[in-house]
């Protein structure tokens, strides 16, 4: 493994050296072309979805639309996006998860600052923990990527960079929410949470410092829709978490230089499913990240850029069941070194990067478990004319697991405000630590012996952009080969225990058609998504296979609103058809209503109104968790 790992290391140096001696050549103008990055460089974003993949169905949210949206996690930003679910368990500070495309909450990659926040123990990141103050820019790529960004990218990515500079600003905003059809059942459900959050920047001589932090707390017991009614109340779902970020971009050898750090901290009560309650379950999660990093655009007279960084991260759960005697602790630890360079050379974008990086896990459960990791890949773009051609191919090596090649081919057409796509990639998963090392007892037990999940996924699409209107349509395939699936051969009563193995096989067949548009001072978007996910494991045609749980054969997005001087107010709505739980019986369809109106009081000073299912609909996203009724939420905000 290491002489593996020295070998990949030298053949990426060699590639970026040489990349980098060919940006001198002459753009024919006597003068080599300048890459100009900017602020970009600070923030990582060489590699974000929008620069690697440019001709993928990749979605941005700029920091106008966060804002505008009013959400406070990324999980609420992220549901409304078309082709992406978001899956939770129904209560305050539970764990949510994205589903791209109908895959799974581990097959999606989510990257803050150029740092992945997948860790080895668990695969998959809780959205919920990742606020949105300080955010400026998410782009969510809906496809498979293992080529660009490495393991666990079989559905698409989430990558999000936080704001880092710019002119000073402060701004802080607080939020109450209530479940007014519930009030019958105490002051809990009219005091069911609140949030204060706070940010800013300001500037320190020539350094730019940005600092983020945020409060939330929620009632012991919190109501939820059965059969059209909010009268049932779920306990042991107190919340008290705290977070804080902090930030300094400053000038350093010749380029820009930039430390970063995050923590986080939960306490929670954990009330389990309807079915198995754990009324006396208490969690405790603790969260730290940093970053520091070096990049510049200026190298070879502008002509190649270079960025640097080392990242790590650290979290701690603990878990407390005093009915069940259960005390664990599980901790994760993670470390990476990148180094990323991008150069001109004539018509070719040429992007290269290496990634070394260790995982650690620490668990009363699996024990301690270590995990070397070493990728290189190369991405480049050619540009020819209203053509764009972008290759990419990497190389992973693991110290527990064997990876290899990943690789992917992209194109696009441009003519005006029209746009053609077509991509293709392949993709893996690797097994967690989880998956391999959990404890064998009479129920359940790890497999050392797993191999990654494998993937391919390609997707056709058009895009038409006009001032005040768009339209995209993107039909896609995916196939997963060796998916990873807990199974009891033997049914839960016999004396094998259940166990995670390499045998499912899926096949993904869909589109996501969007359209936007803004007429005087209304606007509004309508998206339509098909997603037709067949299980193959047992070696049935697709058209007789069954299909597989919680994808929805169809989702429709809608947002209607307007603007009228300093309101905005909109009504959103989404409806899903055709779910089926894990025994294959249909679950029911959701239709969710919603309305928020904000109010511009006094400059840069706003209060809002909203209400999520305004219909007080009863719903599940997991079987066995159901989700609250009709919520009323109060805010302002303040920005300067």
């Amino acid at each position: 493994m290491r002489r593996n790992a020295c070998i990949s290391t030298v053949a990426v140096m060699a590639a970026v050296t040489a990349m980098t001696a060919l940006a001198q050549e002459p753009t024919g103008q006597g003068e080599p072309k300048r890459l100009e990055l900017g602020e970009t460089l600070v923030t990582g974003a060489l590699w974000a979805p929008s620069s690697l993949s440019p001709t993928a169905a990749a979605v941005v949210i700029d920091a106008t639309a966060i804002a505008a949206s009013g959400a406070e996690t990324l999980a609420d930003i992220l549901a409304t996006i078309p082709g992406v679910e978001v899956r939770d368990n129904g209560y305050a500070g539970s764990v949510r998860t994205a589903s791209v495309r109908g895959g799974a909450g581990g097959h999606v990659v989510v990257v803050v600052d150029g740092a992945r926040l997948n860790d080895a123990r668990t695969g998959s990141v809780d959205l919920s923990a990742i606020p949105l103050a300080g955010v400026e820019r998410i782009e969510v790529l809906r496809s498979g990527a293992s080529a660009l960004y490495g393991p666990d990218a079989v559905a698409g990515v989430v990558y999000v960079t936080t704001r880092r500079t710019g002119r000073d600003t402060l701004s802080v905003g607080v939020s109450t929410t209530a479940y007014p059809l519930a009030a019958a059942s105490g002051l809990d459900a009219l005091l069911a949470s609140q949030a204060f959050r706070a940010g800013g920047i300001a500037s320190l001589g020539s350094a730019t410092l940005s600092a983020s932090g945020g409060v939330e707390r929620a009632a012991g017991s919190l109501p939820v829709a059965t059969d059209g009614s909010s009268g049932s109340v779920r306990g042991n779902t107190a919340l008290l978490s705290a977070y804080g970020d902090l930030g300094v971009v400053a000038p350093l050898l010749g380029g820009v230089g930039k430390a970063s750090a995050f923590g986080r901290y939960a306490d929670k009560g954990v009330p389990g499913s309807v079915s198995y309650p754990s009324l006396v379950a208490a969690q405790s999660e603790y969260q730290a990240r940093g970053l520091v990093s070096w990049s510049s655009d200026a190298l070879l007279d502008g002509a190649a850029s270079v960025y640097a960084d080392l990242n790590g991260s650290w979290s701690r759960l603990r878990y407390e069941d005093s009915d069940y005697g259960t005390d664990d602790t599980h901790d994760s630890l993670g470390a990476e070194a990148n180094l990323r360079t991008e150069a001109l050379l004539g018509p070719v974008v040429g992007r290269a990067g290496l990634a070394l990086g260790v995982d650690g896990a620490a668990s009363t459960a699996i024990g301690d478990r270590n995990r070397l990791s070493a990728g290189a890949y190369a991405a480049p773009e050619l540009a020819l004319g209203d053509f764009t051609v972008a290759p990419s191919v990497r190389y992973d090596l693991y110290s527990d697991f064997l990876a290899g090649l990943s690789y992917g081919i992209g194109a696009a057409w441009r003519s005006g405000s029209f746009v053609v796509k077509a991509n293709g990639q392949s993709a893996y998963k690797a097994p967690t630590f989880n998956d391999l090392y959990w404890p064998a007892d009479s129920w359940t037990a790890g497999n050392p012996e797993l191999g990654p999940e494998r993937s391919w996924s390609a997707e056709l699409g058009a895009e038409y952009a006009a001032p005040g209107f768009s339209v995209g349509a993107y039909p896609y395939v995916r196939y997963v080969d060796d998916m990873i699936a807990w199974v009891d051969a033997d049914g839960w009563m016999g004396p094998e225990p259940s166990k995670p193995v390499n045998i499912d096989t899926a096949l993904y067949l869909g589109a996501d058609l969007s359209a936007s548009g803004e007429l005087g001072p209304a606007f509004g978007s309508l998206s339509y998504g098909y997603a037709l996910a067949k299980d193959l494991s047992d070696g049935s045609a697709f058209a007789t296979a069954g299909r597989l749980a919680l994808v929805p054969l169809h989702t429709v997005k809608a947002e209607l609103g307007a603007r009228l001087g300093a309101l905005k107010a909109s009504f959103d709505a989404s409806y899903r058809i055709g779910r089926l739980d894990s025994s294959g019986d249909a679950m029911p369809d959701v239709f969710l209503l919603g309305v928020s109106a904000e109010y511009e009081a006094a400059e840069g000073a706003f209060v809002g109104l909203s209400c999520d299912n305004l219909l007080d609909a009863a719903y599940i996203e997991n079987p066995g968790y159901p989700m609250p009724g009709l919520s009323v939420t109060l805010s302002a905000r303040l920005v300067r």
